[in-house]
């Protein structure tokens, strides 16, 4: 039953979802090396509002320290003369080559690759400046589909990521790349060109700008332990490297970046790919138009109420930010916030981290038309947002563990951005990879 229960509840909140994308809502409204965990005062005044009465004992709120990203474009070109690039910009898909079979083709983000039928010679040249562990960036092209974990015996090599069809992208040493030749399913071993390492955007942002023109970009490294030497070339050329995001398969640096720094960025072997980093919005700002659509939810058609379930909810705040005086319709179903903003808000001063949470889990204890979604269901709520309305620099991919740790395995996110061009970036890769990591985790976003 309670696999039954926690399927209609799915369903519940996925009539919301599709609900709030069609009509835009309103009822009420990898590992950082930087984060350090404190416990802050939930007393701290930070109402926005009159708090209102309530009885509920504080249970838990802790905070996260993240630069804001209001730190970063505080010293990139204007908004205005972004999106006046951004929309000259017109992205082209690789195409592929109907004169060979699609598993013989590896589409990057600027060239096609055709894999030989039989092997071919190999130019261990690189311009690229070494590593500290003196590798640099290489694509191998395999005869067939291949595990993970094949070049783990080969010395001097170390697999970054896959790349259909059948290419990996790794790091190794020129003794690495000897050995690599030598495994009986490799049939090429090229260069992870300089040129491949940036989006296109990037590269006309390159063109338009001058050098000493700061973006906010995302810079990957093929290593954490990368970050450092990455960090030192931003800083070299007069740019702000604001948080360091690491874990072994995907580090980046988030930094407001000079355009005379992207050469000597794409030149070093310790940089895997370069991205412009588009400002995250808040989204889904009202909740019902008049004549919209309506659909009944589970908890008025079958009296599933998500009880027993933790939904995780990253958004403005809460309310005053202080579980003992926020809203009525939620004071029992808040269980824990979490700050990640560099001023420890909790409050939501723009109302929509109360609106979503309501829609969500609200209980209708004021006016019971406004019940949420799972009104019986309790939530973890963090605060990406902070008194000014800039977001956190924080990874998603933390965001959604501490969530989990907490044994939320919904989490809704009225939150993303309309820059990237349809692109699968940073933050669609964070996504994916902790659900592929976490496969009974379910997030949604507007």
């Amino acid at each position: 039953m309670r696999f039954k229960h926690r399927l209609y509840l799915l369903a519940g909140l996925l009539i919301f979802i599709v609900l709030a994308s069609l009509t835009a809502l309103h009822v009420l409204c990898p590992e950082s090396l930087t984060i350090s965990a404190i416990k802050l005062d939930a007393a701290s005044p930070r109402p926005v509002k009159k708090p209102l009465n309530s009885s509920f004992k504080q249970k838990s709120t802790t905070q996260r320290i993240y630069p804001n990203d209001g730190a970063v474009r505080e010293s990139c070109i204007s908004t205005g003369r972004l999106e006046q690039i951004r929309k000259s910009y017109r992205h082209k898909n690789i195409a592929f080559d109907k004169n060979y079979p699609l598993k013989r083709q590896v589409p990057l983000a600027k060239r096609l690759i055709i894999i030989p039928e039989k092997r071919t010679e190999a130019d261990f040249k690189s311009s690229q400046i070494p590593t500290k562990r003196n590798t640099t960036p290489w694509i191998v092209t395999t005869k067939s589909d291949l595990q993970f974990d094949w070049a783990k015996s080969l010395p001097g090599v170390r697999i970054y990521g896959y790349l259909p069809h059948r290419a990996w992208l790794i790091e190794a040493t020129y003794e690495g790349l000897k050995n690599t030749l030598l495994h009986p399913e490799v049939i090429t071993v090229e260069e992870w060109r300089p040129n491949d390492k940036t989006h296109p955007f990037v590269d006309l942002l390159s063109e338009k700008l001058s050098p000493n023109d700061s973006v906010a970009l995302n810079i990957h490294a093929i290593h954490p332990d990368d970050l450092k030497d990455i960090n030192a070339i931003i800083e070299k050329n007069g740019g702000n490297p604001i948080n360091h995001i690491a874990s072994e398969d995907a580090s980046y640096i988030h930094a407001a970046t000079p355009i005379k720094a992207l050469q000597e960025l794409a030149n070093h072997g310790a940089v895997q790919w370069i991205e412009e980093a588009p400002a995250r919005k808040l989204f889904n700002n009202i909740s019902k138009l008049d004549n919209a659509l309506y659909s009944s939810t589970p908890s008025e058609t079958l009296g599933l109420t998500g009880k027993g379930q933790i939904i995780g909810h990253a958004d403005s705040g809460i309310d005053t930010g202080n579980l003992s005086t926020i809203h009525s319709d939620l004071t029992n179903r808040i269980v824990k916030l979490t700050s990640y903003t560099s001023d420890g808000n909790l409050a939501d001063y723009s109302g929509h981290g109360t609106h979503t949470a309501g829609s969500a889990v609200g209980d209708g204890t004021i006016t019971a038309a406004n019940r949420g979604t799972a009104p019986g269901a309790t939530m973890h709520s963090q605060c990406i947002v902070d008194a000014n309305d800039s977001f956190a620099n924080f990874g998603i991919y933390t965001l959604f563990n501490d969530s989990y740790l907490g044994n939320a395995k919904i989490h809704t996110d009225s939150w993303g951005s309309t820059g990237g061009f349809g692109q699968y970036l940073t933050d669609s890769r964070e996504v994916d990879r902790f659900v592929w990591n976490h496969p009974d985790f379910l997030p949604f976003f507007a």
